[in-house]
């Protein structure tokens, strides 16, 4: 039985951060993202089995 590749979504504000959870999970779908209010939207529109985010961010907090 073949699983299907999980579709996470990583929320970070710094860049070296998000490339090493892209590299971590590249056998999954992966997206990535700086910005609060576009992983709010990512979190609505697709359907997400796994969300990483940072607790601490300059526009809000995880």
């Amino acid at each position: 039985m073949t699983q299907r590749p999980l579709k996470i979504l990583c929320i970070d504000d710094e860049a070296r951060i998000l490339r090493a959870l892209r590299a971590l999970f590249r056998h999954h779908q992966v997206f990535i993202t700086s910005d609060p209010n576009e992983a709010m939207a990512l979190a609505q529109s697709e359907d997400v089995d796994v969300i990483v985010c940072d607790q601490r961010m300059p526009v809000m907090t995880g």
